[in-house]
């Protein structure tokens, strides 16, 4: 049998992947080279604004300094108008105050007043009765000298809230110029008050009560009241505890001088109730307080 010879071999393959020539491969893409100058630029494009590097124009910086300088400005604001609030209300207590202690004070020198017109005309007969003293006749002076010369009201004023506004600084709250020379006119009036108070008290009155036991005496008028009572002063004689005129005259001065005293006390005590009732007035428009 003849061999098919037209027939190829078994073991050797026929290629059958179609011959690409070499000019015609396709070369390896390469890959993208970065630069790294091209990478800074692009990362200096997009940037924050704030960044530490960044360089402010002076319009930024001015923008936030007038921030700044506003956001101060306003705390300051808010904070003067609380005080200024603060320090009002404050006032208003001050002036409240004041009031109700100048209206006890006034009250309290029309006590006084009152108790000085009743012993005036006892004051002057009192007086007026030294020269029957000296010829042993003491009928008036025994009979109305406990009236004239006994114990009598004394001033004292009400300075609480007077102090406080001296001492606690409450004057610098007064913004009211007038309001303020009032109330330091007011104020200085009281001192006088309160001086010639403890000067006729001790001085004039007490003195004379103190020193009456050098002058007058006590024992006479004592047995007097026992045997005749109430009526005992119809039957004094002479009362004086010494024959020495000059003592008898001292006493006279004495009396003279607690008199005069009481027609230069009443003036007082009226002016200063008039003072402090304009006061009163005054603090009430000013500070639109209502009348009690």
């Amino acid at each position: 049998m003849a061999e098919n010879t037209d027939e190829e071999p078994l073991d050797n393959p026929t290629n059958t992947q179609p011959d690409i020539p070499t000019d015609d491969i396709l070369p390896t893409q390469d890959t993208e080279t970065i630069n790294p100058n091209q990478e800074t630029e692009n990362m200096e494009v997009h940037k924050h604004p704030h960044h530490v590097t960044h360089k402010k124009k002076w319009g930024e910086y001015l923008l936030e300094f007038f921030m700044l300088f506003l956001a101060v400005f306003l705390g300051f604001v808010a904070e003067n108008i609380r005080e200024t609030s603060v320090e009002s209300h404050r006032e208003k207590e001050y002036m409240e105050s004041l009031i109700n202690d100048i209206k006890a004070d006034t009250a309290n020198a029309g006590v006084v007043i009152r108790d000085f017109l009743y012993r005036q005309p006892y004051f002057d007969s009192v007086a007026e009765s030294f020269g029957a003293m000296l010829h042993g006749n003491a009928r008036v002076f025994a009979r109305y000298s406990d009236k004239a010369y006994g114990s009598f009201a004394d001033f004292n004023p009400s300075d609480g809230t007077m102090q406080q506004l001296k001492n606690a600084g409450g004057l610098r709250l007064i913004r009211n110029k007038k309001v303020v020379d009032s109330i330091l006119h007011y104020d200085a009036t009281i001192k006088l008050i309160t001086i010639e108070t403890n000067h006729i008290a001790q001085d004039k009155y007490g003195e004379l009560e103190n020193s009456s036991g050098s002058y007058i005496n006590h024992y006479e008028m004592d047995t007097l009241y026992k045997h005749y009572g109430a009526n005992w002063f119809e039957h004094a004689g002479d009362l004086f505890s010494t024959k020495d005129q000059q003592k008898r005259f001292e006493f006279y001065y004495k009396l003279k001088y607690a008199q005069t005293a009481s027609y230069y006390y009443l003036p007082l005590l009226y002016g200063y109730k008039e003072q402090g009732k304009r006061l009163i007035e005054l603090l009430r428009k000013e500070y639109q307080l209502e009348n009690e």
